[in-house]
């Protein structure tokens, strides 16, 4: 295994430093690049923003090679965005990329998460490094729990799933990569609309009491009732059936829940089920109906209803605009 030291903050030391440590590693102040039989990396680094630094990342590597997050010198929080195969956290080993509900995760300085990229997995995602200072500057104190964790001194950290718009956004972003003149405007701006909607669904978090806050129980079990929950959708384990499985109570598996995933877990394993709806049927051929009942919905118009609900168009003028 590789392992490769990579400084928080997305500043020009974080590449310069990275540059140094991969053979044929190129870096120009703009792009870090690296392009062998053993290795393909492209990062494309943006801080037009102060105190707001980006990086659109592409890796692939002939063995597994492990991104050692080390700890920057200034309190920031950290946002990564997670496309295409998964990337798995080196804590517990757990994944969030594509084909697992989750698709970013936000954590604090002094935290710090390693990466571990799986060989001959291509993985792309996004990076962004948002200042203490400037947060408090752009929220003007909106959201008071949200506030306490970042200027806490404890580490904590947030999963989010990507709702259909963050997917569109960060589909942009890439694609704006190859893009000439305007590429800079291009990323930056959707990579702002991005950061929107991803605020929006943890600002949403405050409807309900213990939504976001530090945990009471370990990581780990909370990742493993939430792969149990996605790898089930149609007949989800009920909460005696988690609650015996994993050794906690209801209260304790509800809480803690909710401070990770943002909701309960029947709610979640609901929200889950109408975006992977809205997936199939934009993406497939497959009926609405049949999509319906292999997601659990036994009822053609709740599905309909709720999917209005959660969305503002229905499954059918969803497929119609499609064609």
């Amino acid at each position: 295994m590789k392992i490769y030291h990579v400084h928080q903050g997305l500043t020009h030391k974080t590449f310069s430093e990275l540059a140094e440590q991969i053979d044929t590693c190129r870096w120009d102040g703009n792009t870090l690049q690296a392009n062998t039989s053993e290795i393909k990396f492209k990062s494309y680094y943006y801080n037009e923003l102060q105190g707001l630094n980006w990086a659109v990342n592409e890796f692939w590597a002939e063995e597994d090679v492990l991104l050692k997050d080390i700890q920057g010198e200034q309190q920031s929080i950290f946002i990564r965005f997670i496309k295409d195969e998964t990337l798995y956290y080196q804590q517990g080993i757990k994944s969030i990329g594509k084909g697992n509900v989750q698709g970013v995760c936000m954590y604090n300085y002094p935290q710090t998460i390693d990466m571990l990229i799986p060989a001959h997995k291509s993985v792309k995602w996004i990076g962004v490094s948002i200042n203490a200072h400037l947060w408090k500057q752009l929220t003007h104190n909106r959201f008071p729990e949200l506030d306490g964790l970042i200027f806490s001194k404890k580490k904590w950290i947030i999963y989010e799933s990507l709702s259909i718009q963050m997917e569109n956004y960060i589909s942009d972003i890439f694609s704006a990569q190859n893009v000439g003149i305007g590429r800079i405007g291009l990323t930056l701006g959707s990579g702002l609309l991005l950061l929107t909607f991803f605020f929006q669904e943890i600002y949403k978090r405050r409807k309900e009491k213990n939504n976001i806050g530090t945990l009471t129980a370990d990581a780990d079990l909370l990742f493993a009732i939430k792969d149990d929950l996605q790898s089930h959708l149609s007949e989800p384990p009920s909460i005696e059936e988690l609650m015996k499985k994993y050794g906690m109570s209801e209260t304790r598996l509800r809480i803690n829940f909710k401070k990770m995933f943002g909701m309960p877990p029947r709610q979640f394993v609901l929200r889950e089920r109408y975006r992977e709806a809205y997936r199939q049927i934009n993406q497939t051929d497959k009926s609405i109906i049949d999509i319906a009942y292999s997601l659990g919905f036994a009822n053609k118009g709740h599905f309909s209803n709720g999917f209005k609900k959660e969305f503002g168009i229905s499954p059918s003028q969803l497929r119609t605009r499609k064609i």
